[in-house]
């Protein structure tokens, strides 16, 4: 068993939803020390080309060869800096973070961990593979699947940012609040603005009989069309403790907001916002406003995994919005998940 520090090199896409889930693995591992490293990778023919190359030799590429490819995608200080670094373990998340893991793992023959299933390449080339429960690849010994996304909250953490925001804000941190999440239109999954509004109706109108702040916050996908919709209607309605609008402010207050309210209402269009909201202990109503797109596919099958376990509630639609809040209780959720920490008990094991 390793007893030093687990030096671990991230590798990013600069996607914060790839970038929080390869942190929300390694910051969880003992005596961690992590190293981010953010390449300029987009997919295309050339990076395809590389990657296909790297598929074909099954992840087996010469040092020579890595270092050649690498010397096009990382600067040499960068290098350098990496190299003194020492890492022990590669983590990324995504396609073409897969392709720079791979490059880093022929030249300093560590284990690699890749957090979702890249094209082209074989989920064999990597030491230990983290798959979503509903990605449909076949099971392998080096295939760990996850019912929910990984990623950085955890009750700890949300507390922590509440209790920052409410000083920062002058919300009272004993008060009665409900966060809500918008997002919008997704791959795969249309975005029904006229539906949101109807939705966010329902909740003044219980926030109303109810006596509860709203803390509301829009996201980056969140149209100009809807926040302006939005901040016109409620803006300065008696009810609403805090509003961010993501098209004029990039802060994000969604940890403070699960921590600070304890409940969550979220379109059902991210499920890196539902599943940080699990982690930081709230039990979210998820909203699904695309005329059921989020009953399709991967996003369906994400769903039903999350519905069997009692993680969420899941509302098809904006009818059933007043009961389901009248149901629903602060700090609901378990917060970090067992499935979780047998993963990363997998990854010590792979570090030695």
């Amino acid at each position: 068993m390793n007893h030093g520090n687990i030096n671990i090199l991230i590798i990013s896409d600069g996607k914060p939803g790839h970038q929080n889930q390869s942190l929300g693995i390694a910051e969880r591992l003992p005596a961690a020390k992590a190293l981010l490293f953010k390449h300029g990778l987009t997919e295309g023919l050339g990076e395809g080309l590389i990657r296909w190359g790297i598929g074909r030799a099954r992840g087996k590429v010469s040092p020579a060869l890595a270092r050649t490819r690498l010397d096009e995608i990382v600067g040499g200080d960068k290098f350098v800096e990496i190299e003194k670094f020492a890492p022990k373990l590669i983590i990324s998340t995504g396609t073409t973070s897969a392709t720079v893991n791979l490059l880093f793992k022929a030249i300093f023959n560590i284990p690699s961990v890749c957090i979702m299933r890249p094209s082209l390449i074989p989920l064999s080339s990597f030491d230990l593979v983290i798959l979503p429960a509903h990605d449909l690849a076949p099971d392998a010994p080096n295939i760990v699947r996850l019912v929910i996304t990984p990623n950085r909250a955890s009750p700890e953490m949300a507390k922590a940012e509440a209790e920052k925001f409410a000083q920062r804000t002058g919300l009272k941190p004993d008060g009665k609040y409900l966060g809500i999440i918008i997002g919008g239109k997704a791959k795969g999954m249309p975005f029904d603005n006229d539906a949101c509004l109807d939705m966010l109706d329902s909740c003044y109108k219980w926030a109303d009989e109810n006596d509860i702040i709203l803390l509301l916050s829009t996201s980056r996908r969140t149209g100009s069309a809807l926040e302006s919709a939005i901040e016109e209607r409620w803006g300065a309605d008696t009810h609403t403790g805090y509003l961010l609008l993501a098209g004029r402010d990039r802060e994000n207050p969604t940890y403070a907001f699960h921590g600070l309210a304890g409940r969550a209402l979220i379109t059902a269009d991210s499920v890196s916002m539902v599943s940080e909201a699990i982690y930081a202990g709230v039990k979210p109503i998820v909203v699904d406003i695309s005329n059921g797109g989020a009953g399709r596919g991967k996003r369906g099958r994400f769903y039903e995994g999350l519905k069997s376990g009692f993680h969420i509630y899941f509302l098809d639609g904006t009818e059933r919005i007043g009961a389901a809040l009248q149901m629903s209780r602060p700090f609901a959720g378990a917060g970090v998940p067992d499935e979780l920490k047998l993963c990363l008990k997998r990854i010590v094991e792979l570090v030695g």
